[in-house]
């Protein structure tokens, strides 16, 4: 049997943190005017803080888009500028801008579903159900496998032991045809003997028959 022990793995579900936000590159660009710096300066502020409100949110908790994501509108006006500044996407400044909070927007929304999901992780308790779980599979598993273990050895010593037999068999059969062999040779040679007694016999009875006859021709003279 294994010697598996329980433990508790702790895997972390947690969103990894992102790469701190920087201005575009076209920020630095001497031609671009300073009101959209200062909403690309205001846009960052308020990602960070915003990104530090996903992270500081319980399980469990709610949270309406307005809460985490960046309004262009909000922006403007926390530069100091017009809600309205950014509405002009036809301008170039405008677009990039637009397309900067954007991609800030992007990586809060990943932010958030990242939340989500680690309020997904299973407790302590359902983690030791799912691993007694997979436990007793992997015995079942073991078990199965000792068990066509157990039978393969079962088979290949039956095989052996009739392939033993067999060769027992053939070894009886071969040496119950020798022992045939020699017992028709027996019989021949106790066949030739016993013809030999007869003879011998036989001439024993002719040799007393000639003593008698001599025995009888002497009494007559």
């Amino acid at each position: 049997m294994s010697d598996l022990e329980t433990e508790d793995f702790d895997l972390d579900f947690s969103p990894q943190l992102p790469d701190k936000a920087r201005p575009p590159l076209w920020y630095y660009d001497a031609d671009v005017a300073q009101s959209y710096k200062s909403i690309v300066d205001v846009a960052l502020v308020a990602f960070e803080k915003k990104l530090a409100f996903t992270r500081g949110l319980k399980p469990g908790r709610t949270v309406k888009i307005k809460e985490w994501k960046l309004v262009a509108a909000t922006l403007n006006k926390a530069a100091g500028l017009n809600e309205g500044h950014l509405r002009n996407k036809d301008r170039r400044d405008v677009l990039r801008t637009v397309e900067f909070i954007g991609s800030l927007n992007t990586r809060l929304e990943a932010a958030i579903k990242a939340r989500s999901l680690s309020k997904a992780r299973p407790l302590a308790s359902e983690r030791k159900a799912a691993y007694t779980a997979l436990l007793e599979k992997y015995r079942k598993l073991e078990q199965m496998k000792l068990s066509e273990y157990a039978k393969a050895a079962f088979e290949q010593n039956m095989a052996d032991r009739l392939a033993s037999q067999n060769h027992s068999y053939v070894s009886l059969f071969q040496q119950n045809n020798r022992l045939l062999e020699n017992n028709a040779k027996l019989d021949e040679h106790v066949e030739r003997l016993q013809g030999k007694l007869v003879e011998a016999y036989e001439e024993i009875s002719r040799l007393k028959d000639q003593l008698r006859t001599k025995s009888q021709m002497k009494v007559a003279e």
